[in-house]
């Protein structure tokens, strides 16, 4: 386990040269450097909860476990499909090959644009409290947070586990059109833009970001989230307990910290509730087992994985792995 003080190093150093590095590239390549139209308010609504969380890391499990803590206001549909872009529209520009594809509603953050429709909802006074998101971190924006939310979440997972669960998630089209695992995980570890899927972007809008700048740019711009202030850190193989290969003892205790924090008084029959009940039954739900990444790392995905020290290195800052020797 990593300490506060070792993450928030490793973490804040890291974004810092790596937004510095992205943002080069996004202008070198020439990309507009278009500024928000979209003005922020001063009004206070510091009565929101946001959970950040990196794509295929258990955004939906910890909205569950929010959601059964019945508290008013507090609730998320789990069990439903969430877009934020028609499929028409992605696949009209994404008749365009790479670099003139559909890049997603996060690929703006590269130059620091705050996500307009998630800031405009955190603004206006409605009955949901309860948000989640994929943006990864942006000092304006955790400026921003901090009047309009009382308690929030970042939620991380095994980078091994996240990897292969999303491109579970992505090589297969609606329509039935299959792309190779493999040569999937492979391009979203490696970030070398290689083997594009045209669909993979309908299924998570996340894809083009990651498949641009590989598994290690895409997965550290997340982890100064974990040392903000009013943010908890949550691990997926925490959470999700017996059922999914984890510890009762740790679900249990993970469940208690995030009640706390949302200033929930809980009660032991509240918790064994949520863990009777916690594991499935939401719409992105596929295994939910904390080692099934081992099942598909074949030895050529293995030795990309350790051939990115900075990937060895991250598992062992996260507590993953104790050596390189896994």
């Amino acid at each position: 386990m990593f300490s506060s003080r070792s993450l928030k190093m490793f973490a804040f150093a890291a974004f810092s040269l790596n937004l510095l590095t992205l943002q080069a590239q996004v202008t070198n390549q020439g990309i507009y450097q278009k500024k928000s139209s979209f003005q922020l308010k001063n009004q206070s609504t510091q009565d929101r909860v946001l959970c950040v969380t990196i794509p295929k890391c258990g955004t939906h499990l910890l909205v569950k476990c929010i959601t059964e803590l019945n508290i008013p206001g507090l609730s998320y549909n789990y069990t439903k499909e969430a877009k934020t872009t028609s499929i028409q529209r992605i696949r009209k520009i994404n008749k365009r090959p790479p670099p003139n594809h559909f890049k997603g509603v996060y690929y703006d953050t590269l130059k620091g644009i705050l996500p307009k429709i998630l800031t405009s909802n955190l603004i206006h006074r409605t009955p949901q409290k309860l948000f989640f998101t994929h943006c990864p971190y942006l000092p304006q924006f955790d400026r921003f947070l901090q009047s309009r939310t009382f308690s929030n979440f970042l939620m991380i997972r095994d980078p091994r586990a996240m990897v292969v669960s999303f491109a579970f998630m992505v090589h297969k089209s609606k329509e039935g059109k299959t792309a190779n695992l493999d040569k999937t995980i492979l391009s979203l570890i490696n970030g070398n833009q290689k083997d594009y899927v045209p669909w993979a972007v309908e299924q998570h809008e996340m894809y083009p970001l990651i498949w641009e700048i590989g598994l290690y740019n895409f997965y550290k711009m997340y982890l100064p989230w974990a040392t903000s202030k009013k943010f908890m850190l949550i691990k997926f193989e925490d959470l999700i307990g017996e059922k999914g290969g984890g510890s009762t003892q740790k679900q249990v205790q993970t469940i208690m910290n995030i009640g706390q924090h949302l200033g929930v008084k809980m009660t032991p029959q509240k918790t064994q509730t949520l863990v009777d009940n916690l594991f499935g039954g939401t719409w992105t739900f596929r295994e939910g087992q904390i080692d099934s990444w081992k099942n598909y790392f074949t030895p050529e995905i293995k030795h990309a994985f350790k051939k990115n020290k900075d990937l060895t290195k991250l598992l062992i800052e996260l507590g993953y792995e104790q050596d390189i020797n896994w």
